[in-house]
């Protein structure tokens, strides 16, 4: 709308982006991601030179013109479960083209939406940091934790990236997440840091931290595990190879 009126514009996407090594996740979080492979020299690839472009594109164009004349789109086909938000919306309007050619072309394509999907890591940042924060809050006796202390931690998980860490669009230098982008990311689920300190010094050893509590809500919300959020636990605080001790937080 400009100035109360509707116009309308001309808008275009982009068909397909390549490049070696993991593609930013605005890319990937928008994108259905094809990986590829070197070849290993099993079977003889057939070069694409312009020949065999011509002849294969015309006839792709031919069946492709023919079937836009009387093909009809179901816009909200069923989607399998294992697709929510952004990746059903990427795998949408594909499930709805391969539907048109009858339930066996759908059932390959509903199967390769679910095993692509799964082989690709473009989750969205924040959720992901979610699920690994709930991973070290499920510790035994862990209901609370510093915001240095929780850092840590995520950099210490084996099978995660927050060592590595390049920024919340992935096109940073890697380096470990720090206590700033912890926050930041953490702040579109209202979560914000606190004052927490020990029972029985309140006042030498406060620091800012975290509660399960604060996460509870959300994880149900973005992220439920087996359904359930994760359980609540005794109030204890969770401190780096040493033993842990209770803690207070400010306002309880």
């Amino acid at each position: 709308m400009i100035d109360g009126e509707p116009k309308r514009f001309s808008t275009f996407s982009p068909i397909a982006i390549a490049a070696i090594g993991n593609l930013p996740l605005p890319l990937t979080q928008r994108s259905i991601v094809i990986r590829m492979q070197r070849a290993d020299g099993a079977r003889n690839l057939r070069r694409l030179d312009d020949v065999n472009a011509t002849v294969d594109l015309d006839l792709a164009y031919r069946h492709v013109f023919l079937w836009a004349r009387t093909a009809k789109l179901n816009p909200d086909p069923a989607m399998p479960v294992e697709l929510t938000n952004r990746a059903a919306d990427n795998w949408r309007p594909l499930l709805s083209v391969a539907a048109t050619f009858g339930p066996d072309w759908e059932a390959k394509a509903r199967e390769a939406a679910i095993y692509l999907q799964h082989e690709c890591s473009d989750e969205d940042i924040g959720v992901m940091l979610l699920v690994d924060i709930r991973r070290i809050f499920n510790a035994p006796h862990v209901s609370r934790v510093s915001s240095a202390d929780l850092v840590g931690r995520l950099t210490d998980l084996d099978d995660t990236d927050w060592r590595e860490f390049r920024g919340r669009n992935g096109d940073e230098q890697p380096r470990p997440l720090s206590q700033i982008q912890l926050a930041t990311l953490l702040r579109p689920f209202g979560i914000r840091s606190k004052s927490v300190w020990y029972l029985e010094r309140p006042r030498r050893r406060s620091q800012k931290g975290y509660t399960r509590d604060q996460f509870r809500p959300i994880w149900a919300r973005y992220c439920p595990e087996n359904g359930k959020p994760a359980q609540s636990s005794n109030v204890k605080y969770l401190r780096r190879r040493k033993p842990a001790q209770n803690w207070h937080t400010k306002g309880e």
